[in-house]
């Protein structure tokens, strides 16, 4: 779920690939075009809807809902890479140790 993702609260103890996970996606969000990041963040952290984003962005409220979902597209499609790149290296990395 994307917004798990995007909520700011604390990590619970022993959740280090979670809380990798996390970091690793308030980068993402961080790089987002602007108005992409405030979409994203807008419709999933705030709830807004696409009437008040396409208002504050000065965009239709369709146009809104189109850049948010292929944004958050595009966010699950690099989540599920990096989750794939992180499950090919565990085994080198609990070998090593």
């Amino acid at each position: 779920d994307p917004r798990s993702l995007v909520e700011e609260h604390p990590e619970p103890a022993g959740s280090d690939r979670s809380a990798a996970e996390r970091a690793w996606f308030r980068e993402q969000l961080a790089a987002l075009d602007p108005m992409r990041r405030q979409l994203v963040e807008g419709r999933l952290r705030l709830g807004c809807t696409w009437v008040e984003l396409g208002r504050q962005l000065g965009i239709h409220p369709r146009m809104a809902q189109r850049r948010c979902d292929a944004t958050v597209h595009a966010l699950r499609q690099a989540t599920e890479r990096w989750r794939a790149a992180r499950e090919a290296l565990d085994p080198l990395e609990e070998g090593a140790g």
